[in-house]
């Protein structure tokens, strides 16, 4: 019983902890992406049209030399050329950085 007493406890100790990034602050000449100022220069911005189908196609690298691979699937994902298929996606077809190569 206590076990089960100790387990409870415990459990509950972690589902009330937050989970936090940490991050470090960002220096005092940069403008953070989430900030109500970021957001203004981002819908402001003329190549805004090019943020949304990019970021709903975002990939990250699968290693630390795909960094090219990952930007040019996100891109060709985004302007929707016509792609291989992908056995774990069918029926849907898209590029990803094992069949770019």
């Amino acid at each position: 019983m206590k076990h089960v007493i100790r387990l409870v406890l415990f459990a509950t100790l972690l589902a009330s902890m937050e989970a936090r990034a940490e991050t470090l602050p960002l220096p005092a000449n940069l403008i953070g992406a989430a900030s109500d100022a970021g957001e203004t220069l981002l819908i402001e911005a003329d190549a805004r049209e090019a943020y949304f189908p990019l970021a709903i196609n975002f990939v990250t690298q699968k290693n630390q030399a795909f960094c090219g691979v990952a930007s040019s699937v996100m891109v060709l994902n985004a302007i929707g050329v016509p792609a291989p298929p992908v056995p774990e996606y069918d029926p849907y077809r898209t590029f990803t950085q094992d069949n770019l190569l």
